[in-house]
């Protein structure tokens, strides 16, 4: 609190960009009593908001802390419709503004080369998910529905990389299932190599007790390398994925949706192309750092 209060009388500082509700929110709400004159805005991403309002103390916090915000940005549209019916009041304070890309794709030929002779992924299908092991992203309800993909089509490969808590229990669930790679935790390069490598990205995600995917940046990456996604239709994934133009969206608790969500695509190369291509234009088109940075900075200086 002092250290943020020194800092903003030396930089005769006019705006605060407060990056959580809480507890940095609250430590905005208290130093704006002492600088009145400087105006904060807030940016919420979607666990922040539900863990704001798990206690009555800081549920009471939270409307404080908006209450006094300038802008409240919300980094996809499911947390703005939750925030909006939460406080009505503060709907003409809120904007949607979801991630950006870097919209180079971080080409490696060689790399995707190697990475395909290293798990033999040469004339497959394959599928990927990549990203932290926990079990709202899904891994476990895609690995159950390999099971049965790969019966019917035994060129099919899962290749998952990342790593987390939830590592050993999806071990166990990919146990005795053939053609399924456990990638282990990956660097940057690798991590490209193998989006450019697979057919179709696969994260079908789900809502675990109020914990929900805020956006999915890992869907664009996946879309900037033309690929087609299946993602879970839940939180706030319908801003990364467009469904039925740049991939599928299912729910990610039933295991044969899924299943056949992963079969019509591997199926079907054409839609594969098809998909890929719309997501590709898609996030070069939509989702550049510079357009999103517009966007906060109109905001905030509209009332300057």
């Amino acid at each position: 609190i002092f250290k943020l209060d020194r800092t903003i009388a030396k930089h005769k500082i006019k705006h605060v960009i407060v990056g959580h509700i809480l507890p940095l929110g609250w430590v905005m709400y208290i130093v704006n009593k002492w600088h009145p004159k400087v105006r904060y805005s807030v940016f919420m991403h979607g666990m922040d908001f539900e863990y704001a309002h798990k206690t009555e103390k800081k549920a009471r916090q939270s409307k404080k802390i908006l209450d006094k915000a300038e802008n409240i940005f919300c980094g996809n549209t499911y947390l703005g419709s939750r925030v909006v019916a939460k406080y009505p009041e503060f709907e003409s304070k809120i904007t949607i503004v979801n991630p950006g890309i870097d919209p180079d794709n971080h080409f490696n030929q060689e790399k995707v080369y190697a990475i395909k002779d290293k798990y033999h992924l040469r004339n497959k299908i394959v599928f990927l998910s990549l990203g932290r092991l926990v079990r709202r992203k899904g891994v476990d309800i895609s690995l159950q529905a390999f099971k049965d993909v790969v019966k019917r089509v035994p060129s099919a490969y899962y290749v998952v990389a990342g790593t987390g808590p939830d590592k050993e229990y999806l071990m166990d669930k990919a146990e005795g299932v053939p053609n399924i790679i456990m990638a282990g935790e990956v660097d940057e390069e690798t991590k490209w190599a193998l989006l450019n490598a697979c057919d179709i990205f696969i994260m079908p995600s789900r809502d675990i007790d109020g914990d929900y995917e805020g956006f999915g940046i890992v869907y664009l990456e996946a879309a900037l390398c033309g690929k087609p996604v299946i993602a879970g239709d839940s939180g706030g994934v319908k801003d990364a994925v467009k469904g039925a133009i740049t991939g599928i969206l299912v729910d990610g608790n039933n295991v044969e949706r899924v299943t056949g969500a992963m079969l019509a695509l591997t199926q079907d190369k054409d839609l594969r192309n098809k998909m890929g291509e719309a997501g590709r234009k898609r996030a070069v088109e939509e989702f550049g750092w510079k357009e999103k940075a517009e966007v906060v900075y109109k905001n905030i200086n509209r009332n300057k």
